[in-house]
């Protein structure tokens, strides 16, 4: 059995050929049932489970920035305002898992789901600063969200 990787490459007809030898049809027609199989591949529920943690992680980042924000007064309270670096901490916690989760599914499908960074902010800033409230407009904007990451979900490939 002929055995090509094509994870990554791009692969023309006449390069395929080449790698299969033009008289051996059969070769042919395994690499290129091999190339069409590479091409079909999914997005796991694990890659959205991945994006969807990170997600969460970038809304902790957020709502530490947020405190940053607000203990900041000067330079020094800047540079020495634990929040900032909880905030980017949490940041690359997100970065690695969205990464991960990048790795292993399709962009159309996976970064969508980064949108419920925004429902996870909406829904604890009330409960953490007291300027915060959630309007009608917000609630709706949140179902519009949710929506939205469920019809790109449904719309992958399984």
């Amino acid at each position: 059995m002929l055995a090509v990787d094509v994870d990554c490459a791009q692969v023309t007809l006449v390069e395929l050929r080449l790698i299969a030898g033009e008289p051996a049809d059969l070769k042919m027609k395994k690499v290129e049932m091999e190339v069409m199989k590479k091409r079909k591949e999914t997005t796991s529920f694990a890659s959205i489970a991945y994006v969807a943690v990170a997600a969460l992680f970038g809304s902790v980042g957020q709502i530490f920035y947020k405190y940053a924000a607000n203990a900041t007064s000067d330079v020094h309270s800047f540079f020495f305002n634990p929040y900032l670096y909880l905030g980017g901490f949490a940041y690359a916690l997100g970065l690695v898992l969205m990464l991960k989760a990048l790795r292993r599914g399709e962009l159309t499908v996976v970064y969508p789901v980064m949108a419920t960074s925004f429902i996870w902010v909406s829904l604890f800033s009330p409960l953490l600063f007291n300027a915060d409230r959630m309007s009608p407009s917000k609630w709706t904007g949140i179902a519009i969200i949710i929506l939205g990451v469920t019809l790109v979900g449904k719309g992958r490939k399984r």
